[in-house]
This record gives C-alpha cells, sequence and structure tokens, in this order.
C-alpha cells in the first residue's frame, strides 16, 4: 500500500526541465516501426497464453511423487511469498508482460508449455520474464506504480500527442521506461522529447525513487 503524499510528485520531477524540438520525421519513423515490431511479437505471446489458459482449466492436475512435507512446505511458501511481490504491482505492465507474468505466477504453469506453441524457445522466454520481474522489482517501478495509481488521467503509454503540461509528459516518460521497459530511442520517438530530456526524466525519477526506497 502506497502512502499520499501532500505534495505532487510530478511537479518535482518536472523543474527545471523543458521540451525540446522533435526528432527528424524519418527517425520518429523508424523507431515507431521497432515499437510496433515488437508489439506484434507481445500480442502473439498474449494470445497463445489465453489460449493455453484456457486449455489449462479444463485439465485435471497432474499427480507427482510427494516430496517431504516440511520441504514442500517451505518451498511453496517461499514460492508464494515471491509471486505475491511480483503481482502485487503487476496491473500497471502492458498486456504480453502481464499474461506471461500470470501464466508463471498465477497459473503456475510452465514455460515449456509456452514453447511448444512456437511463441519461443524456453530460454528466450525465461529471459524476457526475468526482465519483467526485475523491472516490476524495482523501486522505480513502484514509484512510478503509486504516481499513476494517484492519477486518474495519467498518460497511456503510448500517449496522445501532445501532452497537456511538463508533469504529464514526465510521467509518461517514466511510464514508458519503468513500466513498459521502452528504450531511450523508443520513448523519444511516442513522446517527440530529446534524448536529453528523457534523461533527465529518467534521472530524476530514479532518484526519488532511491530516496523513497531508503
Amino acid at each position: 500500500m502506497f502512502t499520499q503524499m501532500s505534495t505532487d510528485p510530478l511537479r518535482e520531477h518536472a523543474a527545471g526541465t523543458e521540451t525540446e524540438p522533435l526528432h527528424k520525421p524519418a527517425r520518429r519513423a523508424r523507431a515507431l516501426a521497432g515499437v510496433a515490431e515488437a508489439g506484434n511479437k507481445a500480442a502473439q505471446i498474449e494470445t497463445e497464453i489465453k489460449r493455453l489458459m484456457v486449455e489449462v482449466g479444463s485439465r485435471r492436475p497432474s499427480k507427482r511423487t510427494p516430496r517431504p512435507a516440511l520441504d514442500r512446505r517451505r518451498r511453496e511458501a517461499l514460492s508464494r511469498e515471491f509471486g505475491t511481490r511480483v503481482t502485487e504491482h503487476s496491473r500497471w505492465l502492458p498486456k504480453a508482460d502481464l499474461a506471461l507474468v500470470n501464466w508463471v505466477y498465477r497459473a503456475k504453469r510452465p514455460l515449456s508449455e509456452l514453447e511448444a506453441t512456437g511463441v519461443g524457445s524456453r530460454w528466450v522466454l525465461q529471459r524476457r520474464l526475468n526482465r519483467i520481474v526485475a523491472r516490476v522489482l524495482s523501486p522505480a517501478y513502484r514509484h512510478v506504480a503509486s504516481l499513476l495509481a494517484m492519477k486518474p488521467d495519467a498518460p497511456e503509454w503510448p500517449p496522445a500527442l501532445p501532452l497537456a503540461d511538463q508533469a504529464g509528459e514526465a510521467l509518461a516518460i517514466a511510464r514508458g521506461i519503468f513500466i513498459h521497459g521502452a528504450t531511450t530511442r523508443e520513448v523519444c520517438a511516442a513522446t517527440g522529447c530529446t534524448r536529453w530530456r528523457v534523461t533527465r526524466v529518467r534521472e530524476a525519477f530514479e532518484q526519488r525513487a532511491q530516496a523513497l526506497a531508503s
């Protein structure tokens, strides 16, 4: 549960920074094309996970050889604790990432079943899952998630341009970096901001998140 601050933390991040001119149209178009391609792959993974979730619901539980009860309870307790930490704020993730997290940590299904559908090899899916988990557990992700929860009019990702003000622009940039895991180039293309502006906002949010976590 997050503690609501008396002042608007977005204005602290936006203070002292200004929006600079847009990137050249050709560069923006190339970056947006890369974002679209990644989105298509993510949509494919999401579709396969949804289909498999339906299949899993109709299966009977598998019969496995039981291990010592104490060890099993300990492993299950640790697994539940870690899974709770991962899924606590996972609702802010993009749909494909959320589907992968739910598949592993809510449905308790192996990645090998996804591999069998052809969406990717197990090690590729595991690497993607590791990156998502590291992102969700980071102080910056939780800080941005708390700001999104307090802002009913928070900008979506990618945001609709033009953004209303610098505070909204800063939150949109932070959402792209820390929630969606977008690269600096992708954020620049989606928001129309320069690399300098994106870097300044990222550093401001990281510093604020570390200060709140300490």
